[in-house]
């Protein structure tokens, strides 16, 4: 026979009836703790998971929006701003200026690609709605034993890489001065570089504004005067 201090109270004596129903209590009392316990613990692991899976997409939107920002291309209207180059774009500026330096014997120095690369500026010159770019470079074509020279007062050399059909890039050469994103203006589905005309008087009085834009196959510099105008680089009148 088990002793009275048993928790197996349906074999336990009836001279210890009473021991029996206090038995009886705290094994019911146990039995919902355990219970309890469980729905806990079931419920603390359902929360862990539900966070873990929102945490995951949580991380890959992000990492799909970064690249789309870099990559300028949704479908829409590019958004200005200061972007690092993509490495596709980033190989196509490498290889022309490789090609174009070599034409005269020089070579195309690199020094400065991690700096120039970080924050070139995204635009949508083409209307194509995949982004364009805007580099300001420093020198980058040097002859056997050249270094290169400090940025003049003009400001750096600013190249613009024009999307293409095939999804790639094209190099073409642009000029000197310091650009930011608010010198950049929306025209229909297309972008255009609008900077302040240069400082001093021309033959013809000088003029307000310089447009560079899309032409429809090339990247082409027109010159306003305060009245609209289109004007020749000496502020002249340009003739139709």
């Amino acid at each position: 026979m088990k002793s009275p201090a048993t928790t197996d109270c349906a074999n336990t004596p009836a001279i210890f009836s009473m021991r029996r129903s206090l038995c009886a209590a705290l094994m019911l009392m146990a039995s919902l703790g355990a219970c309890e316990a469980q729905g806990n613990e079931g419920a603390s692991g359902t929360e862990s998971n539900a966070t873990g899976a929102s945490g995951t997409v949580d991380e890959a939107s992000a990492g799909t929006q970064v690249e789309s920002a870099q990559a300028g291309v949704g479908g829409g209207m590019v958004e200005v701003g200061e972007v690092s180059l993509p490495e596709r774009a980033r190989s196509v500026f490498r290889t022309t200026m490789r090609e174009r330096c070599g034409a005269y014997g020089a070579r195309y120095y690199q020094g400065d690609e991690a700096e120039m690369f970080a924050r070139v500026t995204a635009l949508d010159f083409n209307g194509d709605s995949r982004a364009d770019y805007i580099i300001m470079a420093g020198e980058l074509c040097l002859m056997a034993g050249e270094t290169p020279g400090p940025i003049g007062n003009a400001g750096p050399e600013n190249k613009f890489l024009v999307s293409t059909s095939d999804g790639s890039w094209t190099l073409v050469d642009g000029f000197a001065g310091w650009i930011a994103p608010e010198h950049i203006q929306r025209r229909g589905e297309r972008h255009v570089l609008v900077l302040p005309g240069p400082a001093g008087m021309r033959d013809c009085g000088p003029y307000e504004r310089t447009e560079w834009s899309w032409s429809g196959n090339e990247v082409v510099a027109v010159n306003y005067n305060s009245a609209g105008q289109q004007v020749d680089s000496e502020g002249c009148p340009v003739r139709r």
